[in-house]
C-alpha cells in the first residue's frame, strides 16, 4: 500500500478481534471463525485507513496483501469502468493472490474513509506454516 494516501493504524489486539467478527457477521465468504482463531488471525492482521476518493488496489500493482473492508464502501473499475461496488465485510486482493501477483482492477474508497484489515501475503506464509488449519 502507498503510504502518501493510506494511514497505517495501531490498533489494539481486542479492537482487531472485533472488527474481525464485524466481518464475520457480514460476508460471504468470511466466516466460521471462534473467537480463539480470530484471536490467533488478529496477530498477522496490518490495519489501513483510506481517504474517501483514494486508489485501495490499482490495476497492474504487485500484490502485496489480500484484505477486507472493515468500515467504508468502495467501487471496482476495470479500465475506467464501474463493474461492481464493495461493502463492509467484502474481501479484495484475493484475485491477484492466485492468479500470479497483479492486481486486475482499480478500487477506490466511497463515502467515508475506509478500514482495511490486510493480511500481507510474506506473512501468510509464515502464519500458514504457524497455523496450518487456518491457513
Amino acid at each position: 500500500l502507498r503510504a502518501k494516501v493510506r494511514a497505517r493504524v495501531r490498533f489494539t489486539k481486542s479492537k482487531k478481534v472485533e472488527l474481525l467478527a464485524k466481518c464475520q457477521g457480514l460476508s460471504r465468504f468470511w466466516n466460521g471463525f471462534t473467537v480463539e482463531e480470530m484471536d490467533i488471525l488478529s496477530e498477522f492482521l496490518v490495519v489501513f485507513t483510506i481517504p474517501k476518493g483514494q486508489a485501495l488496489l490499482e490495476t497492474g500493482q504487485k500484490a502485496s496483501f489480500v484484505g477486507m473492508l472493515a468500515e467504508g464502501s468502495a467501487e471496482i473499475k476495470i479500465k475506467g469502468s464501474t463493474i461492481g461496488f464493495l461493502e463492509e465485510g467484502d474481501l479484495l486482493g484475493e484475485i491477484a493472490l492466485f492468479r500470479g501477483g497483479e492486481r486486475t482492477a482499480d478500487v477506490f474508497s466511497l463515502g467515508d474513509d475506509c478500514t482495511l484489515l490486510a493480511f500481507l501475503i510474506t506473512d501468510l506464509y509464515d502464519f500458514h506454516a504457524l497455523h496450518p488449519v487456518l491457513g
